[in-house]
Formats: structure tokens, sequence, C-alpha cells
């Protein structure tokens, strides 16, 4: 019987420290992360799916569009996000696949761009009379900047407490870790440059141009984003999956980590499984 092992790499993992930050550096700790991933594979039983993130690498370019703004056209947050999606997959893949051939294992690895809307947010909708008092400050550069610049604990705690079904979920140990991710390298810069008056407008038009698998996650007690707005996103986009959870808020991923992953983990098998080798 076949079994599915996850792996999920962040990312920040690919960068050692602030003076290997460069493509190469990263791509040579993908290097170092594949030698423990490849011989996974030695389980001719085993499906093994690689997850990675791309906080940090968003930051880089978002960073380089700035400094080239005079001259250039700057990117949108959500190209940032695909181009570093694809150009992370390449490299992992390219990494496990030389791991692969060392290890005189027959696996061939691929690089799967897949879309999944967590709580999808855009949908035009009047914002819910208890917004959350950092959505707010973020609307504004400022208020941005103030974000980017203090110690804010206390907001993390009112905010992801308001967002979730059971606060209980949300530890003195998980807001410290949620406030360092958020000093991550190239964090503050994607923070500095959003601006959601920007953002594009969900709609059945755009959304149905879009042609990769997608899996839609949505918590059915969410007071952030109502239900019916991952209903719209799932019904719009072609061949879309939804899956909903009770007594879940706005953070599936981190009010049923185990629950939501294997749900993303079995979407992403089964869309491996239709392509060919």
């Amino acid at each position: 019987m076949k079994k599915t092992v996850i792996v999920a790499l962040g990312g920040n993992s690919l960068i050692s420290d602030e003076t290997h930050q460069s493509v190469p550096d990263q791509y040579r700790a993908a290097e170092r992360a594949c030698e423990y991933i490849a011989p996974l594979l030695r389980d001719p039983d085993l499906r093994l799916v690689v997850t990675h993130g791309n906080g940090p690498q968003v930051g880089f370019i978002l960073r380089r569009s700035e400094l080239a703004a005079p001259t250039m056209h700057q990117v949108p947050l959500d190209s940032c996000v695909a181009d570093t999606q694809g150009a992370l997959g390449y490299q992992l893949e390219r990494a496990l696949r030389n791991e692969l051939k060392r290890l005189r294992l027959a696996r061939s690895p691929a690089a799967v761009v897949t879309l999944v809307l967590v709580d999808a947010a855009g949908w035009p909708s009047a914002p819910p009379k208890d917004l959350p008092l950092a959505f707010k400050i973020l609307q504004y550069r400022l208020g941005r900047w103030f974000l980017a610049h203090i110690d804010n604990r206390p907001l993390i705690d009112a905010g992801l407490k308001q967002d979730v079904y059971d606060p209980a979920v949300i530890t003195a140990a998980f807001i410290d870790r949620w406030a360092e991710f958020q000093r991550a390298p190239g964090h503050r810069p994607i923070l500095m440059s959003a601006n959601p008056a920007s953002f594009a407008t969900a709609s059945p038009e755009v959304l149905g141009t879009i042609h990769v698998p997608t899996l839609v996650l949505h918590g059915r007690n969410d007071t952030l984003i109502p239900l019916a707005s991952g209903e719209r996103f799932a019904a719009s986009i072609p061949g879309a999956k939804l899956l909903t959870y009770d007594h879940v808020g706005h953070l599936p991923q981190v009010e049923i980590p185990e629950r939501s992953a294997g749900d993303v983990a079995a979407f992403l098998a089964a869309v491996l499984s239709t392509r060919s080798p």
C-alpha cells in the first residue's frame, strides 16, 4: 500500500545567515536539505511531497523592484509569490533529482505549481464590523511603517485570538514564533509595500482564467472572511475543490494542522498521480 510523507521546508531554511542570501547560496541549502530527503525514497512504496515557503524570497524581489522603480516597471506582490514558487520549485526539483542520481534511485521528481486558497479574501464584500486592529492599521502606509518597527506581540495576540474558533490554540509560544517570523528577512519589505487599494478585485471572469489544480480550504466559523467568499472562489475557478471545516475559524493550518496538512498532501498526491512521469 502506498504511503505519503510530506516534508515542509520554510523559505527561511534556505537562507543560512545574512551573508548567504544569494540564489546560489539558496541552491546549496536546497542541496543540503535534499541529502536528507532523497534517502526516504529508497522505500518503493513511499510517495513523497515536498512543500516550501517563500517569504524572504518574495521580499528580495520586492526590494529589487523598489530599487529599479525609477527606470523599470514594478512587480506586483502576487507575481512575486508566483515567481518564487516556480523558482524554488525548480531549485528543489533539480537538487533532489541530482541527489537521487547520486544514490542511484530510479525516481523522477516533478515540481507542481498549484494554487491553494486558505480563507480566500478579495471577493467584493463589506469588511467585518469587528475587523482586528492590526488590519485597520495596515490600511495606511504610516500604520504599516509603525507595525514594522514595534514589538507587535499584543496586536498579534488580540488579532489571532479573534480569528480562530478556539482562542486556546493561540499560546504564548505561538505568538512569539509568529512575531519571530514577522522579523525574518524579506517580511518588512512585503509589509511596507502592501497596498490593499491596488489589489485586483476577484470576479468570475478573472478567476475563470486560472487553469492550475486549485484547492480552497475554509473554516465554517471564520468571522473575518465569510464562508460564502470561499464558495464563490471555488465555484469560479475551473475544477477547483472546496473543503470546509466545522468549528474552525480563519486559520485552519493553525487550528487543525494535521487534518488540513493531510488534506493538502492528499490533494497534491492526487495531482501528481495524474501527471506523466
